[in-house]
């Protein structure tokens, strides 16, 4: 892992554990055992860091979703969209995390704005639901009750396996 990898990582944890505006330039440098002028060649500043993260962030989470999305038949209620899901947030749980710890932080709004309107309608809309209100509310509470369950996923240390966690989750949207 090199520098500026150390840095997001331990960022990620910090979040976790305290809020944005009580983290420092030199706590997370002894966290992530990187100097401080090391930092500095990467960012000016925390926020600077954070944009870097959440965006690396986005764009791995876009590459896992890359090869399911050329599929014809591809549906964002699979369960193997949802394992490769799943299978992420086992990669980087500090980052899932820091992100519904700190989601008015990492901009949650406008990218679940962005999710409703451009996958969970349109694949809502596929399968037979048309009213855009009924869908943003159902949309709403999916995405909160599947937040705690994650939370508590990760928090557990992943104590079910992802195909199983997905069966569950999957199980309580057909019901």
């Amino acid at each position: 892992m090199n520098a500026k990898e150390k840095l997001i990582d331990s960022f990620f944890h910090l979040l976790t554990i305290k809020e944005f505006n009580n983290i420092s330039i030199s706590e997370l440098c002894l966290l992530s055992k990187v100097h401080r002028t090391t930092f500095y060649n990467y960012y000016d500043n925390l926020f600077d860091l954070l944009i870097d993260a959440k965006n690396k962030a986005i764009n791995e989470l876009d590459n896992e979703f890359k090869e399911i999305n050329n599929n014809t038949n591809f549906d964002y209620m699979s369960e193997n969209t949802l394992v490769t899901f799943l299978e992420f947030i086992k990669k980087y749980p500090n980052l899932f995390k820091a992100y519904f710890v700190n989601s008015e932080i990492l901009d949650s709004t406008s990218i679940f704005n962005d999710l409703l309107n451009n996958k969970f309608i349109p694949n809502a809309k596929k399968h037979g639901f048309n009213d855009e209100e009924e869908i943003k509310l159902a949309s709403i509470f999916f995405i909160h009750g599947i937040t705690s369950i994650l939370l508590y996923w990760i928090d557990s240390n992943f104590k079910l396996d992802s195909k199983t966690l997905s069966k569950i989750i999957l199980g309580f949207i057909v019901k």
